[in-house]
This record gives structure tokens, sequence and C-alpha cells, in this order.
């Protein structure tokens, strides 16, 4: 569950990069690279102990192997197995399990995630651009178009802050939710735009479902300051680290 966490919201948060930066190659956000020059995310208040870390892996009982830190991109993170898995996650644990992936080409850091009563859900951290064009290559997406955006803005090296508000579900495979907020550095996305980024996330959570061998959501909810999650993960997870 670990790296299946980190790998769904990760592409949670590269969507928001995507659509950001088509939005600006195509002319709908002029100087885009003015945006991205906050270097700070946004403070949720949510911090996390060793305690958080250790509960959190022992919900999940996947077990870790670590290959060389030069492995391939495309071979860099590998999923084996199937088991069932039905677990409530907090906040700090969630966020323990986004601060803690050493795979090599994990391009966020400085994560936070709050919950709070009503099933509303904030994500913040940082994006660290050099490492899109491989972390895309693990996950099988095509990233040709998403580096030619980068070189355009002279964004290779930028390391953006993010944030991201809403709410959702998945039943059965199928994702739902509501987009409150979304900001890439600082560009605060106007309605239309959340429109797009919504139907984008689908179109990534359907590929998530698709790719990640052993992984699949029956119920997976926001609620009471926690993510339920009912499903099945793999077994063992083997990823490049430093």
């Amino acid at each position: 569950m670990r790296g299946i966490i980190t790998v769904f919201l990760s592409l949670v948060m590269f969507t928001v990069l995507i659509i950001a930066l088509v939005l600006g190659y195509l002319g709908f956000i002029p100087g885009l690279s003015s945006f991205f020059k906050a270097d700070k995310p946004q403070d949720l208040g949510i911090t996390y102990t060793d305690a958080d870390w250790q509960s959190a892996l022992q919900k999940t009982e996947v077990q870790l192997t670590d290959l060389p830190s030069d492995t391939p991109p495309q071979e860099s993170i590998q999923f084996k197995g199937q088991k069932d898995v039905k677990a409530n996650f907090t906040d700090e644990e969630l966020t323990a399990l986004a601060n803690n992936s050493h795979w090599t080409y994990y391009p966020f850091s400085n994560v936070q995630i709050k919950i709070d009563k009503n099933g509303i859900a904030e994500i913040s951290g940082i994006i660290f651009c050099e490492l899109v064009s491989n972390y895309a290559q693990a996950l099988n997406y095509s990233e040709g178009d998403l580096m030619r955006f980068l070189a355009q803005f002279q964004l290779i090296k930028a390391h953006p802050p993010f944030y991201l508000k809403g709410t959702g579900t998945v039943i059965n495979g199928r994702l739902n939710f509501e987009i409150e907020k979304i900001k890439v550095g600082k560009f605060s996305f106007p309605s239309n735009l959340k429109a797009q980024s919504k139907k984008e996330l689908v179109g990534f959570s359907e590929f998530l479902f698709q790719n990640i061998s052993g992984f699949s959501v029956d119920f997976a909810r926001l609620n009471g300051s926690q993510l339920k999650f009912q499903g099945t993960l793999p077994e063992e997870e083997a990823r490049a680290v430093e």
C-alpha cells in the first residue's frame, strides 16, 4: 500500500502539473514560469512521527525490496502478487507514506495531506520537474509533450509548490470527485480549468487501475478525517532507491 498510495497521490499531483503546463503552452497562462517562482508549499499543519510511519506500514503489510539506483526508469518500480486489504488511514499516516517513498524517480517532497471531518481533503507539496521524464516512463506514460512544455518555459529544473482541495470516492474502480481549488506556484485555477482538471484526473485514475499490477479499489472514501480503503494490493513492491 505504501507504494500504491504514493503512486496514486503522485498521479493526482502529476496531473495538475500536466494541465498547468499544457494550458501555459497553449497561451492560457501568459508568463507561466513567473507563477512558478514561489518556493514554499502551503502549510496545512500536518506533521507525522515515526509512530505514524510504523502504523501505516503495519496496515499495508506490503513486502518491500530495493532495486539498484541505476535501474532503467521503465523497470524502476515493480509490483507482484495480490491480496485483500481493508484499512483506515489517518492524515498523519498518509503524510508519512507520501514523504517516505525512497523511489529514485519519485518527483514530490514536503507533502502534507489533511482530511477534515466532512471528508474534504487538502494536499500540498513541491514538484521536482527534473524527475518528471523518468517518473512518466516508469508508469508507461508518454512524457514527450510534457518535457517539451517544460523546456519551453525553462522549467526542467524548477521546483514549484502545489495545492489541491476537494473530495471524492472510488466505488468498484470508478472515481467520482469534486475539485474545490487547485494551485500551482502562484497560479490558482479558475472554474473552467478545474472542470478540465477533473476530466484529466478521471482519466488518470483509470490509467492507474489498469497499469498497477495487483491493485484494485472496491471502496475508498474520505470520511471522518480518514481515508477508508477496501480493495486489493500487491503482495510485493520493488523500487529503485538511492
